[in-house]
């Protein structure tokens, strides 16, 4: 994963990379923490979140593929 600073760009591991492999930015994080807390689920927890983002991946492959989860 990569962080812009001020510096230029600074590598960072994330744990949730095994499970997010795809490029995402910040608004998409916020937006399925937007969808984690609508399905009750814990929007402050990363790996719950991170879950939200891989399901949101998912289906936009599907769907691209024209198949329906």
């Amino acid at each position: 994963m990569f962080v812009r600073t001020w510096d230029g760009w600074v590598t960072a591991s994330w744990t949730h990379l095994p499970m997010i492999s795809a490029p995402f930015a910040d608004f998409t994080w916020r937006h399925a923490r937007r969808l984690a807390t609508q399905a009750g689920r814990d929007d402050t927890n990363e790996t719950e979140v991170a879950r939200v983002l891989d399901e949101l991946n998912r289906h936009q492959i599907s769907a691209r593929r024209g198949a329906i989860i």
